[in-house]
C-alpha cells in the first residue's frame, strides 16, 4: 500500500511537471483592438473580446496559441483611429487588428492593412462603401448595410407606398446605403423627390429647421438611416414638431433598431409606432447561457448584437491564428536607405498572408449564427421586422431570402402570391404613429398646401355624367354625375389625402365658357391643377396635357331610325296611289273581310286597318275594287314567307334525304311486302307517297324488315327535330319585331347628300368635315331630346337623318330611345378614342409639372 501512495504521487509530480512545460511552449501572438474607448459601444464590445478569449481557450486547453489583445484608443476621430492602428503595429507587432468602430475610420485602417499586411477584422463598420476598396485585408464580421435593402422594399411594397423619403446622416455610414436604395426603390417604381441630410452635429434649432421643411412636402413615408444617439435626437424633434401624429410613417434600418435597448425612454417613447428592420439572431443554448452569465456579471449593460459579432470575430482569430502556425510572427524590414515615409517604415507582417487565408476560410456556429465570411463579409438570409410600442419595441414579422415577409420565421411558403391578400397576412398588426390602427396612405396635401382645383364642364345635357346646378338657397355650386362619382371614388382609394374643389366652367351669367379643347386648355393655362370630366384623348389635347387611364371606352358611332321588316310592312308604308284609292270610298266591310282573311298570317293585322280607317276620310260611297285589290297586294307582299325560315341549302338537303328515305325503303320492302308491289308506276308513286307521308308521321304502307324499321323510326326522330325548328322560326317570323337601320354606313349618308346631327360641345364637327361632310348638312343639338326631334322630322322636314355621338353619350341615348333607334358602326368612321376622368397638371414656360398622384390614379 505505501509503494502505491509513492508511485502516485511521483506520478503526480512528473504529469505537473510536464503540464507547465508545456504552457511554457505557449506562443503569445499580439492582436490591435481600435475602438472608441470610454463609450458605451467600446466597453460592451471589448468585454465580449475578452470573454470570447476565456471561453475559447478554456475549452480548447491544447492551442499552442494564445492571443494577446492590445486596445488603441481612437478617440472618435478618424485620424485618432490611425494613429492608434500605426502604433500597434509599430511598437507591438500586431498580427490582426479588430475594429474600428465606424465606417470612416474604418476607411484609413483598410489602407493600412493592405500596406502592411495586417487583417482588419471589423464587426461594425456597415457602409457598402467599404467593400468598393477592394482590400482582401478587409474583412467585415457583420451584415453590409445594403444588405436590408430587400427587407425595406418589400416593406413599402406591401403596403402601396409610391414616394418616400430617405433621412440620413451626412457621412460614409448615411451615404453607403443609398445608391442600393434608390436601385431597389426604383424596381418597384418608387419616387424619391427629396433626401433629407442631417450633420453628426447638427444642433437642435437645425434639426428642427429640416423637419419644418420636410412637413411642408406632401410625403409622408421617411427611411431613417443613421446613428442611433443622433436618431433618437431626430425623433424627440419631430414628436415636438409633429410629425409623429396619425398619417406619417417612419421606417428605421438595422443602425438604429439594433441599439434601441441603449437609447433612454424618453427617446424610446418618441419613436412610438414607427416600423424597423433589425438584425435576427437565432436563438440557440450557448445564447441562451450566454445572457444569462451576462446579466449576473453586468447587469447594468445591455448586451447588443455588436457584442456578439465582437466575441464571433474573436473566436475566428483565435481559430485561425491557430491554424496559420508561429513560424512567421516577425515583420519584414523596409529599406531604410531611400526616403520612405513612416508607413512604409513599417514593413509588413510575414504571417499575414497565411493568417488571411485561415481566416477566410473559417467557419463555426457563433453566438450570432452561423459564421462564414463570403466575398470578405459575412452574408445575412433573415431580418426582424418590429415596431416600436411605448418603450420596447415588439416583433411583427420577419423577411427571408426565400419567402419575403412573413408573421413566422418557420412560416411555409405559399404556393403561389394571392392578389387579394393584405398586408395582414404578411405581418402581425401594427400600431402606427399617433396611436393610429389603420395603415398611412403616405401622401397628402401639405397643412399649407392649396387645394387642387378641378375644373368640371357646363352643359345642358347627358347631365348624368356631368351636372352642375346652383343650390337656390344656400347659392352654393353642386356638382353631381357619374365622372364626380368616380372621381371621388378612386380619390378614396389613393394611399394618400387629397384636398380638392370643383370649379365650374362657365361664364359670370352661369352658361358655359367655352367646348370641352377650351377647358382642357384651360390647364395649361394654370387656370385649374386638373380637371374631371367625360373628356376624350385626342392628339392635340395630348400635346399639351397628360392623361390618367381611361374608365370608359368609347369611340363614335352613328345613330339612325329603325323600321320593321317583317313579312307584313309597317302601315306608314302604303304608297300614296294606295292611300288615294281608301279616300275615294268607304273600305270598312272590305278591311273587316280582310281582317278575317288574313289575320290567321299575322297578328298585326287588326291595327294595320285600324290605322288605315283613320288615315281615310269618313265617306259613304261604295267599295271600290281597285282598291280591294292594292290593298289586298299590299297585305300579301309576305305570301312567301313561309319559305324564310330554312336556308336554301337546307330545303334542297332535306327535299333530297324524303327521296333518299323513300327509295331506301322501297328497296329494303319491295320483294317481301305486298304493299311496295305492283306496276312500276305504282311502286314510283309509293316511294314519294311513302316519303312525304313520313312527314306527317302517317304513312299508309306498313313496313316488314327490321332494318327498314330502324331507318324510319331514324328519320322520324330528324323529321320531329326539322319541324319543329321550322315552326318556330316561322312563328317568330311572323309574330316578333325585326327592327334594321334605315341606314346602315356614313357613306350613303354621303352619297344622298343627307343632314346629319352631331353634339354641340364635341370635337365631332371637326372630324366630320374631314371626311367630307358639308357644312351646312351638319346640325348641332344639345340633348337627347332635340336629337330625338331632329331624327323623327327627318331631313325632309327640315331634321336630320342619323346623329353623331361619342359611345357614352350614344348608350344615354338609347337607353331613352332603345325602341325607336339602333347605333352603326364602321372601322372606317369609327375613332380609337377613350373616354375618361384625368387628373393632371398643367405647363409652363419653365418646363412640366408632373402630378405626383398622376400614377396612383391610372
Amino acid at each position: 500500500m505505501k509503494n502505491k501512495i509513492i508511485f502516485f504521487f511521483i506520478f503526480s509530480v512528473f504529469f505537473m511537471e510536464l503540464s507547465r512545460g508545456q504552457n511554457n511552449r505557449r506562443t503569445e501572438v499580439n492582436v490591435g483592438a481600435v475602438t472608441d474607448v470610454g463609450t458605451t459601444h467600446s466597453e460592451v464590445a471589448m468585454l465580449c473580446v475578452n470573454l470570447s478569449l476565456s471561453d475559447f481557450y478554456s475549452s480548447h486547453p491544447e492551442f499552442q496559441t494564445r492571443l494577446v489583445v492590445n486596445v488603441g484608443d481612437s478617440r472618435k476621430d478618424v485620424v485618432g483611429a490611425a494613429a492608434a492602428a500605426l502604433e500597434l503595429i509599430k511598437n507591438k507587432q500586431v498580427k490582426a487588428i479588430l475594429g474600428p468602430w465606424t465606417s470612416m475610420q474604418a476607411h484609413f485602417l483598410i489602407e493600412i492593412g493592405q500596406k502592411t499586411q495586417v487583417p482588419v477584422v471589423s464587426y461594425s463598420a456597415t457602409s457598402p462603401f467599404l467593400t468598393s476598396l477592394r482590400s482582401p485585408y478587409f474583412l467585415r464580421a457583420t451584415y453590409e448595410d445594403s444588405s436590408q435593402v430587400n427587407a425595406i422594399k418589400s416593406i413599402i411594397k406591401l403596403f402601396g407606398w409610391r414616394e418616400v423619403v430617405p433621412v440620413y446622416i451626412d457621412n460614409t455610414f448615411g451615404e453607403g446605403i443609398m445608391p442600393r436604395l434608390t436601385d431597389a426603390l426604383q424596381e418597384i417604381n418608387v419616387r424619391i423627390p427629396y433626401r433629407s441630410v442631417i450633420a453628426l452635429n447638427a444642433t437642435d434649432d437645425e434639426i428642427s429647421i429640416e423637419l419644418l421643411n420636410m412637413m411642408t412636402m406632401p410625403t409622408r413615408v421617411f427611411i431613417v438611416h443613421m446613428y442611433s444617439s443622433l436618431a433618437s435626437r431626430v425623433f424627440v424633434k419631430a414628436n415636438e414638431i409633429g410629425l409623429m401624429r396619425p398619417g406619417y410613417v417612419w421606417i428605421l434600418t438595422n443602425g438604429v433598431t439594433d441599439d434601441l435597448s441603449l437609447l433612454s425612454e424618453v427617446s424610446i417613447e418618441a419613436m412610438e409606432g414607427v416600423l424597423g428592420v433589425k438584425t435576427y439572431i437565432q436563438k440557440s443554448k450557448e445564447l441562451g447561457k450566454f445572457r444569462s452569465r451576462w446579466r449576473k456579471r453586468f447587469p447594468r449593460k445591455e448586451l447588443t448584437v455588436y457584442g456578439l459579432w465582437a466575441y464571433d470575430a474573436t473566436t475566428a482569430l483565435a481559430i485561425a491564428i491557430e491554424e496559420a502556425g508561429t513560424n512567421n510572427l516577425t515583420f519584414s524590414n523596409a529599406d531604410l536607405g531611400r526616403n520612405i515615409s513612416e508607413l512604409e517604415a513599417l514593413g509588413s507582417s510575414q504571417l499575414g498572408p497565411k493568417l488571411l487565408q485561415t481566416l477566410s476560410q473559417v467557419q463555426f456556429k457563433g453566438l450570432a449564427g452561423d459564421f462564414r465570411f463570403i466575398n470578405g463579409q459575412l452574408q445575412p438570409s433573415v431580418f426582424e421586422i418590429v415596431n416600436v410600442l411605448g418603450t420596447r419595441e415588439r416583433s411583427i414579422g420577419f423577411w427571408t431570402e426565400e419567402n419575403g415577409l412573413v408573421k413566422k420565421i418557420d412560416q411555409q411558403p405559399r404556393s403561389s402570391e394571392s392578389a387579394l391578400s393584405t398586408w395582414k397576412d404578411h405581418l402581425k398588426p401594427i400600431i402606427w404613429p399617433g396611436d393610429a390602427d389603420s395603415v398611412p396612405k403616405g401622401w397628402e396635401i401639405p397643412t399649407n398646401g392649396k387645394k387642387l382645383r378641378i375644373g368640371v364642364p357646363k352643359r345642358t345635357g347627358y347631365t348624368d355624367l356631368v351636372k352642375v346646378t346652383r343650390d337656390p338657397i344656400t347659392n352654393s355650386t353642386v356638382i353631381t354625375g357619374f365622372c364626380i362619382d368616380f372621381f371621388e371614388a378612386v380619390i378614396r382609394e389613393l394611399p394618400y389625402d387629397v384636398s380638392y374643389e370643383f370649379i365650374p366652367f362657365e361664364k359670370r351669367n352661369g352658361k358655359a365658357a367655352g367646348n370641352y379643347n377650351d377647358l382642357v386648355h384651360q390647364v395649361f393655362l394654370g387656370r385649374y391643377d386638373a380637371v374631371v370630366a367625360d373628356t376624350t384623348i385626342l392628339a392635340n389635347r395630348s400635346s399639351y396635357v397628360d392623361f390618367t387611364f381611361p374608365f370608359i371606352k368609347s369611340g363614335v358611332g352613328l345613330i339612325v331610325p329603325i323600321r320593321d321588316v317583317r313579312p307584313y310592312p309597317d302601315p306608314r308604308d302604303i304608297s300614296e296611289p294606295e292611300l288615294q284609292l281608301l279616300r275615294r270610298s268607304n273600305p270598312v266591310a272590305n278591311l273587316v273581310s280582310l281582317n278575317i282573311s288574313f289575320n290567321e298570317f299575322s297578328g298585326e293585322l287588326p291595327n294595320v286597318l285600324a290605322d288605315l280607317q283613320n288615315r281615310t276620310e269618313d265617306s259613304l260611297s261604295p267599295p271600290d275594287p281597285i282598291m280591294i285589290t292594292s290593298l289586298f297586294s299590299f297585305l300579301k307582299r309576305g305570301q312567301f314567307s313561309f319559305f324564310k325560315p330554312l336556308s336554301l341549302k337546307l330545303w334542297l338537303t332535306s327535299l333530297g334525304f324524303f327521296f333518299i328515305i323513300g327509295f331506301t325503303v322501297w328497296v329494303v320492302e319491295h320483294r317481301v311486302n305486298p304493299d311496295f308491289q305492283g306496276p312500276k308506276r305504282y311502286q314510283a308513286s309509293t316511294i314519294f307517297w311513302f316519303a312525304f307521308s313520313t312527314m306527317v308521321f302517317a304513312p299508309r304502307e306498313r313496313v316488314f324488315s327490321f332494318g327498314a324499321r330502324c331507318l324510319v323510326i331514324s328519320w322520324y326522330f330528324i323529321v320531329l327535330v326539322l319541324t319543329q325548328s321550322y315552326t318556330a322560326s316561322l312563328a317568330s317570323l311572323l309574330t316578333t319585331q325585326q327592327l334594321n337601320p334605315t341606314i346602315t354606313s356614313m357613306s350613303s349618308l354621303l352619297e344622298r347628300g343627307e343632314r346629319v346631327g352631331y353634339q354641340r360641345t364635341s370635337f365631332i364637327f371637326g372630324k366630320r368635315i374631314e371626311t367630307g361632310f358639308s357644312p351646312s348638312n351638319l346640325v348641332p343639338f344639345d340633348t337627347s331630346e332635340e336629337c330625338d326631334e331632329l331624327l323623327r322630322n327627318g331631313t325632309k322636314k327640315g331634321g336630320i337623318s342619323g346623329a353623331f355621338l361619342e359611345i357614352p353619350y350614344l348608350r344615354l341615348f338609347l337607353g331613352q330611345y332603345c325602341n325607336t333607334y339602333k347605333m352603326v358602326e364602321e372601322p372606317s368612321m369609327l375613332m380609337d378614342l377613350d373616354s375618361f376622368i384625368f387628373l393632371f397638371c398643367g405647363f409652363f414656360q419653365s418646363g412640366r409639372l408632373w402630378s405626383p398622384m398622376f400614377q396612383g390614379l391610372s
